[in-house]
Protein backbone atom coordinates (compact mmCIF):
# COMPACT_ATOMS: atom_id res chain seq x y z
CA UNK A 1 0.00 0.00 0.00
CA UNK A 2 1.64 3.52 -1.26
CA UNK A 3 0.77 6.11 1.11
CA UNK A 4 0.75 9.73 0.14
CA UNK A 5 2.93 12.21 2.48
CA UNK A 6 0.21 13.92 3.58
CA UNK A 7 -1.19 10.75 4.79
CA UNK A 8 2.24 9.33 6.42
CA UNK A 9 2.33 12.79 8.13
CA UNK A 10 -1.46 12.51 9.53
CA UNK A 11 -0.32 8.88 10.75
CA UNK A 12 2.89 10.35 12.67
CA UNK A 13 0.98 13.40 14.52
CA UNK A 14 -1.54 10.76 15.40
CA UNK A 15 1.34 8.53 16.71
CA UNK A 16 3.13 11.32 18.55
CA UNK A 17 -0.51 12.13 20.42
CA UNK A 18 -1.05 8.55 21.24
CA UNK A 19 2.60 8.45 22.96
CA UNK A 20 2.41 11.23 24.64
CA UNK A 21 -1.72 10.18 26.02
CA UNK A 22 -0.37 7.05 26.96
CA UNK A 23 3.02 7.72 28.82
CA UNK A 24 1.44 7.04 32.38
CA UNK A 25 -0.54 3.96 31.81
CA UNK A 26 3.02 2.90 29.78
CA UNK A 27 5.13 3.29 32.98
CA UNK A 28 2.88 2.04 35.01
CA UNK A 29 2.72 -1.52 32.94
CA UNK A 30 6.02 -1.59 31.91
CA UNK A 31 8.32 0.23 33.89
CA UNK A 32 9.08 -2.81 35.51
CA UNK A 33 8.78 -5.20 33.06
CA UNK A 34 11.56 -7.78 33.36
CA UNK A 35 11.21 -10.37 30.58
CA UNK A 36 14.28 -8.87 28.84
CA UNK A 37 16.57 -8.11 31.80
CA UNK A 38 18.53 -11.10 30.73
CA UNK A 39 19.00 -9.76 27.08
CA UNK A 40 19.97 -6.03 28.39
CA UNK A 41 22.63 -7.43 30.50
CA UNK A 42 24.18 -9.24 27.57
CA UNK A 43 23.92 -6.49 25.82
CA UNK A 44 26.05 -4.30 28.59
CA UNK A 45 28.34 -7.21 29.90
CA UNK A 46 29.57 -7.67 25.83
CA UNK A 47 29.11 -4.37 24.37
CA UNK A 48 29.80 -1.94 27.16
CA UNK A 49 32.63 -0.50 28.72
CA UNK A 50 32.45 0.81 32.28
CA UNK A 51 32.02 4.54 30.89
CA UNK A 52 30.70 4.29 27.60
CA UNK A 53 28.73 6.82 26.05
CA UNK A 54 25.43 4.94 25.04
CA UNK A 55 22.32 6.72 22.55
CA UNK A 56 19.03 5.46 23.62
CA UNK A 57 16.87 5.94 21.08
CA UNK A 58 13.46 5.97 22.28
CA UNK A 59 13.52 5.32 25.52
CA UNK A 60 9.95 5.72 26.77
CA UNK A 61 9.73 5.88 30.46
CA UNK A 62 13.55 5.17 30.59
CA UNK A 63 13.12 1.53 32.06
CA UNK A 64 15.66 0.46 30.16
CA UNK A 65 18.01 3.38 30.91
CA UNK A 66 17.19 2.92 34.63
CA UNK A 67 18.36 -0.54 34.37
CA UNK A 68 21.16 -0.02 32.14
CA UNK A 69 22.81 2.86 34.85
CA UNK A 70 21.84 0.53 38.27
CA UNK A 71 23.78 -2.36 36.09
CA UNK A 72 26.82 0.43 35.50
CA UNK A 73 26.30 3.76 36.82
CA UNK A 74 29.15 5.30 35.28
CA UNK A 75 27.37 4.69 31.48
CA UNK A 76 27.18 8.56 29.92
CA UNK A 77 23.57 7.63 28.52
CA UNK A 78 21.98 10.51 25.95
CA UNK A 79 18.10 8.94 26.34
CA UNK A 80 15.49 10.43 23.79
CA UNK A 81 12.22 10.22 22.79
CA UNK A 82 9.75 11.86 20.46
CA UNK A 83 6.85 12.21 23.06
CA UNK A 84 7.52 15.11 25.56
CA UNK A 85 5.42 13.19 28.11
CA UNK A 86 7.68 10.33 27.96
CA UNK A 87 10.81 12.60 28.08
CA UNK A 88 9.32 14.02 31.25
CA UNK A 89 9.00 10.36 32.94
CA UNK A 90 12.58 9.15 32.00
CA UNK A 91 14.09 12.27 33.52
CA UNK A 92 11.77 11.96 36.74
CA UNK A 93 13.37 8.07 37.23
CA UNK A 94 16.53 9.29 36.72
CA UNK A 95 17.26 12.85 37.03
CA UNK A 96 21.23 12.38 36.80
CA UNK A 97 20.25 10.98 33.08
CA UNK A 98 20.53 13.46 30.07
CA UNK A 99 17.21 13.57 28.37
CA UNK A 100 16.50 15.11 24.70
CA UNK A 101 13.58 15.14 23.03
CA UNK A 102 14.16 14.00 19.29
CA UNK A 103 12.56 12.32 16.12
CA UNK A 104 14.43 8.78 15.74
CA UNK A 105 14.21 10.08 11.69
CA UNK A 106 16.41 13.37 12.76
CA UNK A 107 19.69 11.45 14.06
CA UNK A 108 21.74 13.51 12.11
CA UNK A 109 20.45 16.37 14.00
CA UNK A 110 22.60 15.03 17.48
CA UNK A 111 26.08 16.47 17.71
CA UNK A 112 27.95 14.18 20.00
CA UNK A 113 28.98 11.08 19.14
CA UNK A 114 28.37 7.46 20.61
CA UNK A 115 29.86 4.15 21.05
CA UNK A 116 26.80 2.27 21.18
CA UNK A 117 23.48 3.45 20.30
CA UNK A 118 20.46 1.40 21.50
CA UNK A 119 17.16 0.96 19.92
CA UNK A 120 14.05 -1.47 21.83
CA UNK A 121 10.29 -0.85 20.66
CA UNK A 122 10.89 2.37 18.02
CA UNK A 123 13.16 0.26 15.95
CA UNK A 124 10.47 -0.61 13.38
CA UNK A 125 10.13 3.08 12.77
CA UNK A 126 13.93 4.34 12.45
CA UNK A 127 15.48 1.14 11.11
CA UNK A 128 16.26 3.10 7.81
CA UNK A 129 17.61 6.33 9.68
CA UNK A 130 19.67 4.24 12.05
CA UNK A 131 21.51 2.43 8.99
CA UNK A 132 22.75 5.78 7.54
CA UNK A 133 24.04 6.90 11.14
Amino acid sequence: MCLYKHEMEDRYIETHKTWNNIAQLYEDRFMSLELYNDTYKSFCNILLRADASVLEIGCGPGNITCYFLDLNPKLKILATDLSENMIDLAKSNKPEVEVQILDCKKLKTINNKFEVSFVDLPFHICQNSIAQN
